[in-house]
């Protein structure tokens, strides 16, 4: 599956700016305050997009703890690294996720990190 296959729910802490890139490359995003779900835990969040068939973007490392630790249920999550709440220092990161040519199985973890002016990209499925 590519990646605009999956709907796409953002967690709070996900500028607008990277909400519009997402939306303006056709993908289906819904911010977490959209649906009445800003200030909400993890775990909700988490539930939430797993109910509504959507992948989360965050920042935060909660929900791999959620999913590992917790065994709660997910389609996939992908988080940007180091987490800012600037939109323009994740656009690079975001293009490069795009652009990668991955297989997506869910639920998969994606993990992209920009350090020294490189991204690097985790990818993990985790079928049963």
């Amino acid at each position: 599956m590519t990646l605009a296959s999956f709907a796409v729910l953002a967690d709070e802490n996900i500028n607008p700016l990277l909400v519009n890139l997402l939306r303006n490359a056709g993908f289906n995003v819904t911010h977490v305050n959209d649906v009445g779900l800003g200030n909400t835990p993890d775990h909700v969040i988490l539930k939430y997009g797993y109910d509504n068939n959507q992948l989360i973007l965050t920042l935060d490392d909660d929900f791999g703890t959620l999913v590992f630790r917790n065994k709660q249920p997910f389609i996939g999550i992908i988080r940007l690294r180091p987490g800012h709440l600037l939109g323009d220092v994740h656009v690079p990161t975001l293009q490069a996720i795009l652009s990668a040519e991955i297989d997506y199985k869910p639920p998969f973890l994606l993990i992209a990190e920009r350090r020294q002016g490189q991204i690097h990209i985790r990818y993990r499925t985790y079928l049963d």
